[in-house]
């Protein structure tokens, strides 16, 4: 018999991270903080992690409303965490002020499917963490 992954995962999961970004910061800052300390301990793998945001993507193009980096990104956190494994939670900036991103590491390295298009020269732009939780 195989295992297979819950089908609602993905979209339970958006839909948990589109309503938890419309509560006070620090609000979700603690409860994702909770996660990790309470049963999300184990570091999540890399190509796992690149999975689930490759589901959360296709989920998230079904969704009427914003579902952007910051929410993919919570939610691919959330979605690791409900399988009680951890992910990092990014929130940076890039040297130009209006240019804002939300992506997730594993372990300090971020997961390359969570940086957004690379530019001209292939790299992806330089951005910098400013919360990591």
């Amino acid at each position: 018999m195989t295992s297979r992954r819950p089908v609602l995962g993905p979209p339970v999961a958006l839909l948990g991270a589109v309503l938890a970004v419309r509560l006070p910061f620090a609000v979700v800052h603690r409860a994702v903080h909770a996660t990790r300390a309470r049963w999300a301990s184990i570091p999540e793998d890399p190509r796992r992690a690149e999975e689930f945001l490759a589901a959360l993507r296709h989920t998230a193009r079904w969704f009427p409303g914003r579902a952007a980096c910051l929410e993919i990104s919570l939610a691919a956190v959330l979605l690791s965490a409900a399988h009680r494994r951890r992910l990092d939670w990014c929130l940076g900036a890039a040297p130009d002020p209006f240019r804002f991103h939300a992506w997730v590491a594993c372990d300090g390295a971020a997961v390359a499917a969570s940086l957004s298009a690379p530019g001209e020269d292939g790299e992806p732009p330089p951005y910098r963490a400013v919360v990591t939780i």
